[in-house]
C-alpha cells in the first residue's frame, strides 16, 4: 500500500502538533480562569513562545520532507537495480540487431539475385 508523502509526514507531525494543541488549551483555560492577569508584555511572551514552537515544527517538517525525498530517491534507485534494465545496454544490443538485420537481409538479397541468375541460365 502506497502512502502519500503528505500523509507521512502528518503521521510522524501528529504527537507534536497534539502537545501544541494541548498547550495553546492550556493557555486559553488559564487566562479564562485568571482574569486578573492583564499584564500585556505576558500575553505577548507566549504568543511569542507559540510562534517560536510553531517555528521549530516548521522547520522539522522541512527536514523530515527533504529525509523523504532522499528516501524515495534510494528507493527508486533499488527498484531500477532490481528491475535489472539497463537502457545503454538495451539500445546497444538494439543497434547491434539492427545491423545484423541488415546485413542478413542482404544475404538473402544476393542469395535470390544469385538464384534468379541461375534459373535464367537454364531457361
Amino acid at each position: 500500500m502506497d502512502l502519500h508523502p503528505t500523509f507521512l509526514v502528518l503521521i510522524a507531525v501528529a504527537p507534536t502538533v497534539a502537545v501544541l494543541a494541548v498547550s495553546f488549551v492550556q493557555f486559553l483555560g488559564r487566562r479564562t480562569v485568571d482574569r486578573e492577569d492583564k499584564d500585556k508584555e505576558n500575553i505577548q511572551k507566549r504568543v511569542d513562545a507559540l510562534g517560536t514552537r510553531l517555528t521549530s515544527i516548521d522547520h522539522q517538517l522541512i527536514s523530515i520532507q527533504s529525509d523523504m525525498k532522499q528516501n524515495f530517491a534510494q528507493l527508486e534507485n533499488v527498484r531500477e537495480s532490481l528491475v535489472g534494465v539497463n537502457l545503454d545496454e538495451e539500445t546497444a544490443n538494439l543497434v547491434k540487431f539492427q545491423h545484423s538485420y541488415a546485413a542478413s537481409a542482404k544475404v538473402l538479397q544476393v542469395a535470390d539475385e544469385n538464384m534468379q541468375t541461375i534459373l535464367s541460365t537454364f531457361r
